[in-house]
């Protein structure tokens, strides 16, 4: 047994340090005549408040942020949408995204996809600079928690219906406000959908 004390040592404090869990080993009679406990308290470097609270966007684990009132300016008689969330999510890169999810509705006309009816015009903003698009998650269980489909962009929507639509945006950083904007793609349209959401 004293041979291996060791090599359990050395396991739970490579767990330790890469987990930020504290562990508790006991290990018993150590040897032949020896019949004291060692006992071994690790706390892993890791597990401090600060890295917690940065965990949320590095855990994979999709969470929710704080928006703001949305601001409609115009109106149209064809299509219609929402800007309902905001989650923080990776995606495969091992890049901090956002992914913003809109409720689409077509009003009138032919059926549409939110590509056609906004998407050239929609943006998500960070201290006024536009954010790049990404197309995957690392994590399918964010997927399915947060409805991610990067597909849903281009599909149809016909007349009087409506339709999730999310798309995955890099962040520039986990500390500035985000702004994003909806425009409808027509020269003629004044319509706009515009909302704040805050990540710390």
């Amino acid at each position: 047994m004293k041979k291996l004390l060791p090599i359990i040592l050395s396991v739970v404090i490579t767990a330790a340090a890469s987990s930020g869990i504290t562990y508790f080993v006991t290990v018993n009679s150590v040897e032949s005549g020896e019949s004291k406990d060692a006992v071994v308290d690790i706390v892993g470097s890791e597990n401090s408040d600060e890295d917690n609270e940065e965990g949320k966007g590095s855990s994979n684990l999709g969470y929710e942020l704080s928006g703001g009132q949305e601001t409609v300016s115009g109106s149209s008689s064809k299509n219609k949408v929402s800007i309902k969330s905001a989650h923080i999510a990776k995606n495969y890169a091992d890049e901090d995204v956002v992914v913003i999810t809109y409720e689409y509705s077509r009003l009138s006309g032919e059926a549409k996809s939110f590509d056609s009816a906004f998407w050239g015009e929609t943006n998500v903003y960070q201290n006024g600079v536009a954010l790049e698009p990404t197309y995957s998650l690392s994590d399918d269980e964010v997927e399915e928690a947060i409805k991610y489909n990067s597909q849903s962009v281009y599909n149809d929507v016909k007349a009087g219906y409506t339709a999730d639509v999310t798309i995955a945006y890099v962040l520039k950083n986990k500390t500035d406000n985000l702004v994003v904007e909806a425009v409808e793609s027509t020269y003629s349209s004044n319509y706009s959908v515009s909302r704040t959401f805050t990540i710390k």
